[in-house]
């Protein structure tokens, strides 16, 4: 019996433990934001300095280009033109022209017809 009274103390004892302890301790991460905000206040001027440069001066004209776009055109019974052209396979022609990178914009019949 007695072997039971004191293995029933002890497992009293056993339960009472303290509370786990919830708090988060913030002071070190207090600690490098402030030096992370003395660092980059110091640093922000430093990376505004220029480096002057003398650049030279060109004697060159612009070039002509173009001011009319290449206007690619798809009509109701499917056949397509190129600038007022009909031509069969266009974007073959194009791509076999050398272009890589082409953009076709789209206008409904009613907004055709009101310009």
């Amino acid at each position: 019996m007695a072997m039971n009274g004191e293995t029933a103390a002890f497992a009293g004892r056993r339960h009472r433990r303290r509370p786990v302890m919830a708090e988060i301790n913030v002071t070190p991460m207090v600690d490098v934001m402030l030096v992370l905000l003395i660092i980059f206040m110091v640093s922000a001027p430093l990376l505004t300095v220029g480096v002057p440069l003398d650049l030279p001066q060109t004697q060159a004209k612009t070039l002509d280009q173009d001011k009319e776009p290449l206007t690619v055109s798809v009509n109701a019974n499917g056949q397509v033109y190129l600038q007022n052209t009909e031509i069969a396979k266009v974007m073959g022609r194009i791509s076999a022209a050398g272009f890589r990178r082409v953009a076709l914009v789209t206008e409904s019949e009613q907004q055709a017809s009101a310009h």
